[in-house]
């Protein structure tokens, strides 16, 4: 794996699970564990108890604007359609 993401909170449509470890192949998760990932990564990022939101890349989300933080992040995520 090239990068391994450790102690952080990862954020799924259905539940947030706490101290996971994540192993990004490429562009790619590749594995998610609880535990360590045995790996000879040389980008390792402490993710410190932050989220992990997988897929999020809009640099402009408004997590806690309509609801609680917290409730928002655990929100089945909106189905968008892009226009190109």
């Amino acid at each position: 794996m090239d990068t391994i993401i450790t102690n952080g909170k990862l954020v799924t449509p259905w539940t947030t699970i706490e101290g996971v470890t994540i192993g990004v192949e490429g562009e790619k998760v590749a594995c998610v564990c609880r535990g360590d990932i045995p790996s000879t990564a040389q980008n390792v990022i402490d993710a410190h108890g932050n989220y992990i939101l997988p897929g999020i890349v809009d640099c402009h989300t408004h997590f806690g604007a309509f609801l609680p933080y917290e409730d928002d992040l655990r929100a089945k995520p909106r189905q968008r359609q892009l226009e190109g």
